[in-house]
């Protein structure tokens, strides 16, 4: 039984009972080993685009005696998945940008069958949640993780094709859900961020231009905390 970080479990927990998962960019397979283990799915997919750690996915499936129960796919995305193996799909750990290219680049065929999409991003919130409302990707729940001094956040979207729009860039940063649930974690993000923007804002050789986009960035995540929070900054 692998011990899994607090990213992990709270992606297995946005899991539907009985859904086909495929997990792209599945590292050692750890994630649809313990959604098998646990009861949560029957079967699952685990797709790399490196051989190394696919084959270390494989090794750990069969350690766990589920190797019957895991396909694997050598495959860029979801390039090499076929149609109808999975109707759920994770994307974790990578940046924002190329997450919006494996899902854009997906085939039409297995993108059909998608039910739900649960996304974890490292970088590139907001170019990713862009993508995301662009391409009517609507965020059904959302949760923010503390890691090793980094905020990660998970994203479970299904897909209306319709496109959306905030009202505000800032929740193309932070999204809606979670100010919407004054989430604990969220407000010392939003607190730590704010720390970083004025430690940049006191370096005297910053150009002017980018100090008046952190000074409106201070501004919006301030209005953030005043409209969703007990306690602003």
């Amino acid at each position: 039984m692998a011990i899994l970080s607090n990213r992990l479990e709270r992606i297995i927990s946005f899991v539907d009972r009985g859904a086909k998962v495929a997990d792209v960019g599945c590292d050692h397979g750890f994630v649809p080993i313990e959604l098998i283990r646990r009861g949560i799915v029957e079967q699952a997919a685990a797709l790399d685009v490196n051989r190394e750690p696919l084959e270390k996915a494989k090794e750990n499936a069969s350690k766990a005696g589920l190797s019957d129960r895991i396909s694997f796919y050598l495959s860029n995305g979801l390039q090499k998945l076929p149609e109808g193996k999975a109707d759920t799909v994770i994307i974790a750990g990578m940046g924002g940008i190329l997450m919006a290219r494996i899902l854009a680049e997906a085939p039409k065929n297995v993108m059909a069958g998608m039910k739900s999409f649960i996304l974890a991003p490292q970088s590139e919130y907001e170019h990713f949640r862009h993508y995301l409302a662009d391409n009517g990707f609507e965020i059904t729940d959302e949760a923010l993780i503390k890691e090793d001094g980094k905020f990660y956040p998970i994203i479970k979207t299904s897909c209306s094709g319709t496109a959306y729009s905030y009202e505000k860039e800032i929740y193309f940063r932070y999204g809606r859900i979670l100010p919407e649930r004054s989430d604990t974690v969220l407000r010392e993000c939003l607190l730590n961020d704010i720390l970083n923007i004025g430690k940049l804002l006191a370096i005297p050789s910053l150009p002017g231009e980018r100090r008046m986009e952190l000074e409106e960035t201070k501004k919006e995540i301030n209005e953030l905390l005043d409209h969703h929070f007990t306690a602003g900054a």
